[in-house]
């Protein structure tokens, strides 16, 4: 019997096709949910947005100032009358409080010496009060800021040296004794032995937290057989450029410029020379340094404040 071949002709199967009806639930669904998008969008924005309130001059990170402060303060500058004049004080206020505002979030802030540096160059600082002094203090810390920058630009560290001399009769020889027919060796072998007994005993103290960096100075200071050169001491966030002058000897001054480290250091032995017209150095400090903080360069501190103010709730309305 023959094959029978069975065709259905012109006729499509839309069974998987979805229906125009559906189409546009789909369509209607989708615009909808476009929509809750924009108005949710749309109410962040206008929550996240700052509005200087009535009364108000400007915000600062989210702080109003009100238009009577504003105007106290700029009437105890030198400011005319006119209000184009006090309307560009009034921005300059804003500025300076931004600035401070974002120079604090940044961490970038002057030290007290600039500060005080800063106040010299004010007149009768110390005796405005009310909103004079308030405007001399936004002033005053805007100065300092501007030079913290080099300081900033370098990198700081702050910490603890811890110097243990050993090299007395050798020095006395030399600078003080040239009379004498030799040194006195054995008190320096001595005095040595001792140094480096002190020094291993108290950087254990250091290291497991029994005697603080402040009572160790103190022993130091008043034991004269290891401290007859006052190297021991603190230096709090000093610039690279500065340590010389706050680390009197140049070999710690070194060492303490490349760590990059926090921490203790191993106990070193430091060397000095002899006396001020002798070119042989001896052996003469054990010592050690602890790290107690290093901050990085910041290669551009004003950009870094600028920054920060973009991500604050700052606006200026005006004295209007």
């Amino acid at each position: 019997m023959a094959d029978i071949n069975v065709s259905v002709g012109g006729v499509e199967d839309n069974s998987n096709k979805p229906s125009k009806k559906r189409k546009l639930l789909f369509l209607i669904i989708g615009v909808f949910f476009v929509v809750i998008i924009l108005v949710a969008s749309q109410i962040l924005s206008n929550r996240n947005k700052t509005v200087v309130p009535p009364g108000a001059a400007f915000v600062v990170d989210g702080r109003a100032y009100s238009k009577d402060k504003i105007n106290k303060m700029i009437d105890a500058t030198e400011t005319g009358s006119d209000q184009a004049s006090r309307e560009k004080m009034a921005k300059t206020i804003y500025d300076m409080y931004v600035t401070q505002a974002a120079s604090q979030k940044a961490n970038i802030t002057p030290s007290n010496n600039e500060l005080d540096s800063a106040k010299i160059q004010v007149i009768q600082y110390d005796k405005n009060s009310g909103e004079a002094k308030q405007y001399n203090d936004i002033v005053v810390y805007n100065k300092a800021l501007q030079d913290s920058y080099k300081r900033y630009r370098e990198k700081q560290v702050s910490g603890w040296v811890f110097v243990f001399n050993y090299g007395r009769p050798i020095m006395d020889f030399s600078a003080l004794k040239p009379e004498a027919s030799k040194p006195d060796i054995e008190k320096y072998k001595n005095d040595r032995d001792y140094a480096k007994q002190q020094a291993d005993i108290n950087y254990n103290k250091i290291k497991n937290g029994s005697i603080s960096p402040e009572q160790l100075a103190k022993k130091i200071e008043e034991d004269d057989r290891v401290n007859f050169l006052n190297l021991t001491g603190n230096f709090s966030l000093i610039q690279v450029s500065d340590i010389d002058s706050q680390i009197p000897n140049y070999e710690i001054a070194k060492f303490v410029k490349g760590k990059t480290k926090k921490g203790l250091s191993p106990i070193m032995q430091g060397r000095l020379y002899a006396a001020a017209n002798n070119k042989n150095q001896v052996d003469a400090f054990y010592y050690f340094v602890r790290l107690d903080e290093i901050k990085p360069a910041i290669k551009n501190p004003e950009k870094a404040i600028q920054k920060k103010s973009e991500s604050m709730k700052n606006k200026y309305g005006g004295l209007n």
